[in-house]
């Protein structure tokens, strides 16, 4: 992501890295690890990443957006 859309967004990468790394140690060593916060913050976390991408996407490349 900090390479397409900027060294701003290279905290949010790290964020979604190591919650990508948590998923694969509950999907494979243990389940149910996760609390209800921390599923919450990612929720959060997903649709401000999610508003922030739309936002690039509008000004450096709105031809992807149409259709």
């Amino acid at each position: 992501m900090p390479e397409i859309m900027g060294p701003a967004t290279q905290e949010v990468a790290d964020y979604l890295d190591i919650c990508r790394k948590k998923r694969h140690g509950v999907d494979y060593d243990r389940a149910y690890t996760l609390s209800a916060d921390e599923v919450e913050e990612l929720l959060r976390e997903v649709v401000a990443f999610r508003d922030e991408v739309m936002a690039w996407l509008r000004e450096h490349r709105p031809e992807l957006l149409a259709g």
